[in-house]
């Protein structure tokens, strides 16, 4: 592999971003649930012949379970920014053939590409989960050399993990839900 150079300087949408894409890769049981609360208590309102009042309290269930899908993912996110105190974290990373070095005010840390759970990617950052729920977060636009796809190549080989698009809550799939390949 190639050695990469890459960065971040943390803004509250990165941290957003991050939070989300946390919540989504590790709380799929919640999320599930959630789902099946909110399309049960649509399908049930709707479509039996209970009581109008049974009805609805359906019906309020699944609309009420609705808008806290995201939620911990965002409350996550709010709480982190707040603790952060206007001071968002900065990091370097240089990637080598069996790990990479990560530096954080000074300090290095060596990560070995074996540590390394999930590679997920959204439009502008490069999400590595670790083993330990930890991540790192890389900008896109700071990749040196500037080649995003031989990065991502060289990085999924490295790691042996296969890039997973970062998604949306609906756009997930039954597999996606219980951590299961397709």
């Amino acid at each position: 592999m190639k050695t990469y150079t890459a960065s971040i300087q943390n803004t509250e949408d990165s941290i957003r971003r991050l939070m989300k894409q946390h919540y989504l890769a590790f709380n799929k049981k919640v999320l599930a649930l959630q789902i099946v609360l909110c399309v049960g208590g649509l399908t049930i309102g709707m479509m039996s012949t209970y009581h109008i009042v049974v009805r609805m309290a359906f019906l309020f269930l699944g609309c009420w379970v609705l808008p806290f899908v995201a939620h911990p993912g965002r409350e996550g996110a709010r709480q982190l920014i707040k603790q952060l105190d206007g001071k968002l974290p900065s990091l370097s990373y240089t990637f080598y053939e069996t790990r990479m070095l990560s530096v954080y005010e000074g300090k290095e840390t060596v990560t070995l590409y074996s540590d390394v759970l999930l590679l997920n990617e959204d439009p502008l950052y490069f999400f590595l989960f670790l083993k330990d729920k930890s991540c790192f977060v890389v900008d896109k636009s700071t990749i040196r050399p500037k080649e995003e796809k031989a990065f991502r190549e060289a990085l999924s080989s490295a790691c042996g993990l296969e890039w997973k698009k970062a998604r949306g809550l609906f756009s997930m799939t039954l597999p996606d839900l219980m951590g299961r390949k397709k």
